[in-house]
């Protein structure tokens, strides 16, 4: 970071629920209250404003496994109606900043 002068652009604050299924090394998470903020100088702090990268009430849902996902998780998924995309935080949020600064 120094050698290049990296610095930081944007905070991004969630929350985090993760299981695993050990026996399979499955990992779910789901990430909700995704926000953003370009008060850098008051991360340490946690007092900034931000701003919420999705609209209330959606959450990212995300599964890894290494070979084969048991058909029971896979039942469980696709019996909601869910989107299956790409999702990065880090471009949502700032993009959702570029909106607020411009």
């Amino acid at each position: 970071m120094l050698c290049f002068n990296y610095k930081p652009k944007v905070i991004i604050d969630y929350e985090r629920m993760a299981y695993v299924e050990e026996i399979t090394n499955v990992r779910i998470t789901f990430d909700m209250k995704i926000s953003a903020s370009y008060e850098l100088e008051n991360f340490l702090i946690q007092d900034y404003q931000s701003f919420s990268v999705l609209p209330s009430g959606l959450n990212v849902l995300e599964v890894k496994f290494d070979d084969i996902l048991p058909s029971h998780i896979r039942n469980i998924v696709e019996s909601y109606s869910l989107k299956q995309c790409s999702f990065s935080k880090y471009y949502y949020g700032r993009k959702i900043i570029d909106c607020y600064i411009r």
